[in-house]
């Protein structure tokens, strides 16, 4: 159940959808900036880039909500965890290719 904060944020949304002469098919993006102001935007908002954004549509329903933006480390995280793991699976094929080789002499 929305609260009527979050009521009134659709509602202007909306409102601002149609007040600008937007299509219905468009989008509307809104978020909360860093010192709690709820911004709206026709476009992703750079200023909550680091924050959620919700997309809604013309009549103030929810599409979906954008993450914030992965830092560098973040982002590099799961490449050096497939690295690690490929290393680590690399090893235990030679250690076993040593174990199970015929003794030459």
């Amino acid at each position: 159940m929305l609260g009527i904060g979050a009521l009134a944020a659709c509602v202007s949304a909306a409102a601002l959808a149609q007040a600008t002469g937007q299509a219905s098919g468009s989008e509307v993006y809104t978020c909360i900036d860093r010192n709690g102001r709820r911004i709206t935007s026709d476009r992703f908002i750079p200023e909550c880039g680091d924050r959620e954004q919700r997309v809604l549509d013309a009549s103030g329903a929810e599409r979906r909500r954008i993450g914030p933006a992965l830092s560098e480390h973040e982002r590099s995280a799961p490449e050096a965890e497939r690295r690690k793991r490929a290393q680590v699976k690399a090893q235990g094929r030679h250690r076993s290719w040593r174990i199970s080789a015929p003794s030459v002499c």
